[in-house]
């Protein structure tokens, strides 16, 4: 890959565009291994009040926030020093050939949807569809629906209009148990998310009714063998002595 960067920081502006006065300071760039890594101090947020910070650039206009970066992006950054972000360029773009120039932009941390109807101790039967709830604060048409276990995916997410509900047809075979959250991905940038509180699956019928049936038989079997055995059934008449 050929890649040229001439990255430029556009601090001069007001990085942060919902509050006046919050900027970033030793904004610096280098390439590391292959990977854009920028630093930067953030020393005048709002203490107590998360925020939300993304990486852009000029390839197409800082229209979306790129998509390979980790490190101190995305939601939930806190005011302080030492920040990094490390971006993919040649995953993102790759084989880009030209100058670019990058601007960091965010704003205070608003959830962009929140779930209705998912709470704590939540359950959920397989087999039966349920209708997720949420409400948004975004004007994009489009999200991406996840499902996971323990942070894992469960399922292929799914991409459904942002109108605030989803049915999910629950699988008859996913595995019963505790652990489950739904996440909503913004489309055009995956990188803001929203998971919902965990929930549980529990299967339609319960297990305990399934194995309680052939107990009582059993115990049937056993009982006929004990009559059989204690009170005995009478032995045939014998055969004529004459």
């Amino acid at each position: 890959m050929t890649l040229k960067l001439n990255l430029i920081f556009f601090v001069s502006l007001f990085v942060f565009t919902l509050s006046k006065g919050q900027e970033l300071d030793s904004i610096s760039m280098s390439l590391e291994n292959g990977k854009v890594v920028v630093r930067y101090d953030f020393l005048e947020g709002d203490e107590g009040v998360d925020y939300e910070l993304y990486l852009y650039s000029s390839h197409d206009n800082y229209t979306k926030p790129l998509q390979y970066t980790t490190g101190d992006v995305g939601k939930n950054i806190k005011p302080g020093k030492g920040k990094v972000i490390i971006w993919d360029a040649q995953k993102e773009l790759g084989n880009f050939k030209g100058d670019l120039n990058l601007k960091i932009k965010g704003s205070k941390y608003i959830p962009f949807v929140e779930f209705e109807n998912i709470h704590e101790n939540q359950k959920i039967k397989r087999g039966e569809p349920f209708e997720l709830l949420w409400t948004t604060n975004t004007k994009t048409d489009k999200v991406l629906l996840k499902i996971l276990r323990y942070g894992v995916p469960v399922t292929e997410p799914v991409a459904i209009k942002n109108n605030g509900r989803y049915s999910w047809n629950v699988p008859s075979d996913i595995r019963p148990g505790k652990g489950y959250t739904f996440q909503v991905h913004d489309a055009e940038n995956q990188l803001r998310k929203e998971t919902s509180n965990q929930f549980t699956v529990r299967r339609k019928v319960p297990l305990a009714y399934k194995i309680v049936p052939a107990a009582v038989v059993a115990g049937v079997g056993v009982l006929l063998l004990n009559i059989n055995k204690d009170d005995g059934i009478p032995d045939p008449p014998g055969a004529p002595t004459n």
